[in-house]
């Protein structure tokens, strides 16, 4: 993004629902890495509940790594990694997140949560429990995914199952356009740019600068889902890196640094700690973006 920074320190707590206790302004991630975004220089782990957590990293740890990741929080409600230690490798994981983007296919589709869009497969042996009647529950969907983790490739959903709605969502994505006359920002539709697949979002609001935005920005974004299923901008922050991710002037309209979307959760229980399959190796990734 090209809005002028300033500096500034941001206030970091530990999120209440990992249970962490650490030091103020840090704390330790658990899980097992689900995704790669390269446009942000981050990764994406799944905790042991499928929550999800976007990452900035120097160097991203291979998918399907269980991880203990040392991290502060940031501005816009990514993290930044000071240290990852890597504990073994799965190849199965849950993953709790909001559809925005289905495509027409019904073979792929985007979930969304915390800084992550990420774009999964859909296995043909699959089960999906009270889907729409395209064969996959429609955008704004709170899903609970039991997915395999091939090694080097996207996660594959196996098992689809609704937990509740959510229609004001956290989308992640690269900036292919910005209409400054019709107030329109467009968008890949996951995080990555593998799908091919573009977002657009309408800006009500005049007081978002729409020319402090350009293509190839990444950026977080606040979204409210509409029933037509138009997107509609409610707040934006940079997600370049770690640095931008943190940086106050690079974030305009509702806050994203929020703990999760938000929306009706209902029915999603905890999975269990996701196991280690290995011992600590120790290797680190080093201080990160920030």
């Amino acid at each position: 993004m090209r809005i002028p920074r300033t500096r500034a320190v941001a206030a970091v707590t530990a999120m209440a629902a990992l249970g962490v206790a650490a030091p103020a302004g840090a704390q330790a991630l658990r899980g097992t890495v689900v995704h790669h975004n390269r446009h942000g220089h981050s990764f994406a782990v799944a905790a042991h509940d499928g929550s999800l957590h976007a990452v900035h990293a120097r160097r991203l740890p291979a998918v399907g790594r269980v991880v203990r990741v040392d991290a502060r929080r940031l501005g816009n409600g990514t993290f930044a990694a000071s240290h990852v230690h890597g504990r073994g490798r799965r190849g199965h994981t849950h993953l709790l997140g909001t559809i925005t983007y289905v495509d027409p296919s019904g073979k792929r589709l985007v979930l969304s949560s915390n800084g992550v869009s990420l774009l999964m497969r859909t296995s043909r042996r699959g089960g999906v429990h009270a889907a729409s009647h395209e064969g996959l529950p429609a955008m704004g969907t709170v899903v609970d995914v039991s997915a395999v983790l091939p090694a080097g490739g996207m996660p594959i959903a196996q098992d689809i199952t609704p937990v509740g709605t959510d229609f004001t969502v956290k989308v992640e994505g690269n900036v292919v356009a910005v209409d400054a006359t019709a107030r329109t920002i467009t968008i890949t539709a996951d995080d990555d740019d593998q799908s091919g697949a573009q977002l657009t979002i309408a800006v009500p609001d005049p007081a978002i600068d729409l020319t402090q935005i350009a293509p190839g920005d990444e950026v977080e974004l606040l979204v409210a889902l509409h029933s037509d299923g138009t997107y509609v901008l409610l707040g934006l922050a940079g997600d370049d890196d770690g640095e931008h991710a943190d940086d106050p002037g690079d974030q305009q309209g509702r806050s994203c640094g929020g703990d999760d979307n938000g929306g009706d959760h209902r029915g999603h229980g905890d999975h269990g700690e996701q196991g280690d399959t290995g011992g600590d190796d120790g290797g680190g990734d080093g201080q990160g973006d920030r």
